[in-house]
């Protein structure tokens, strides 16, 4: 059994405090998975699916702000666009937002493979 973890006040001086040690464990496991929404919204008459399937947090401190990444597809998967949209979550962006949203949204990257750090510098050795 693992002994019980000090409070953050309770850290050594000049050391970071992990941030698991900061998280409430109720607000973690209350926070609804911005995953599992989905919308749906018609442009130019073709139906497009939309789902966050990402989240980035931007900025600093009490200036932090909450990203998701939007995924647009249409039926079958084809045509996938993406594009970040300031939000906590799907359900928070409006229809006007969303029509916006998309009509700045990029192709799709594929993400199935990772990347190397610093790839595309790799070939620019002994230059």
């Amino acid at each position: 059994m693992k002994p019980p973890k000090p409070p953050p006040s309770a850290a050594r001086p000049g050391k970071p405090i992990p941030v698991r040690d900061l998280q409430d464990a109720s607000e973690a496991a209350t926070e609804p998975d911005a995953k599992l929404e989905e919308v749906s919204i018609t442009v130019d008459d073709t139906h497009w699916s939309v789902v966050a399937e990402g989240e980035s947090f931007v900025g600093g401190g009490e200036g932090t702000v909450r990203m998701l990444l939007l995924c647009f597809a249409r039926d079958g998967g084809e045509d996938a666009r993406e594009a970040w949209v300031v939000a906590e979550r799907l359900s928070d962006v409006s229809g006007d937002r969303l029509d916006d949203a998309f009509r700045g949204a990029t192709a799709r990257l594929d993400r199935r493979e990772p990347q190397g750090f610093f790839e595309e510098l790799s070939g620019r050795r002994g230059r």
